[in-house]
């Protein structure tokens, strides 16, 4: 966000860029919770807001960055364009200018249904049908796995590494890998190479 500085007994002199960021990250919440729909999976978080140098000086920049992720690359690319338009609108109604910049994030993670039979007979097979855990829900994590799923058919599983003799849940900065998972794992993948090999 650009803006004007002035001091701030002189407000009328300046375009308060603090207060367009604001107005920017309050109103690009609906474009979530009243612009999609509730059958649709998205997400929009504004993580970090950087602006101002003085208590007694109006901002006349401000950076923010966030995260847009969607379940369908259309749905991303009309709440971009929606964002980009709104953001524009409000910094110049309030005397200021808007940049967004969108850097092309992770895409889509698909599994692919014969790889996710193949890794889920293999995980029964090597631990049992009861430590398996299916989630149905989407999931909007983003990972990396998911420009090797555009190149060839494969599935992402998640090994839990949590020690279930630990009770209490674990703030993620202090989370401390029970590594008898690995062996685990192990199993796990030697059962759908096994798989793989047999056909």
């Amino acid at each position: 966000m650009e803006g004007r500085c002035s001091p701030i007994a002189q407000p009328q002199a300046g375009v308060d860029a603090i207060v367009i960021a604001a107005q920017i990250v309050l109103s690009v919440q609906t474009l979530i919770s009243r612009m999609t729909s509730p059958m649709e999976n998205a997400l929009l978080t504004i993580g970090q807001i950087r602006g101002g140098n003085k208590s007694n000086m109006i901002a006349d920049t401000v950076m923010m960055t966030g995260t847009l992720r969607a379940m369908d690359e259309s749905l991303r690319d009309k709440l971009r364009y929606r964002m980009m338009e709104l953001s524009r609108c409000i910094a110049q109604g309030n005397g200021g200018n808007a940049t967004l910049r969108f850097m092309p994030g992770y895409p889509l993670l698909t599994n692919d249904a014969g790889a996710t039979a193949i890794a889920r007979r293999a995980a029964a097979q090597s631990l049992g049908e009861e430590s398996l855990v299916s989630d149905p829900m989407f999931s909007l994590v983003g990972d990396d796995f998911a420009w090797y799923l555009k190149s060839c058919p494969g599935a992402i599983i998640r090994l839990g590494g949590r020690d279930v003799r630990v009770k209490e849940d674990v703030p993620l900065d202090a989370y401390d890998l029970d590594e008898e998972c690995l062996c685990t794992g192990l199993r796990v993948f030697a059962g759908i190479a096994q798989n793989l090999l047999m056909g």
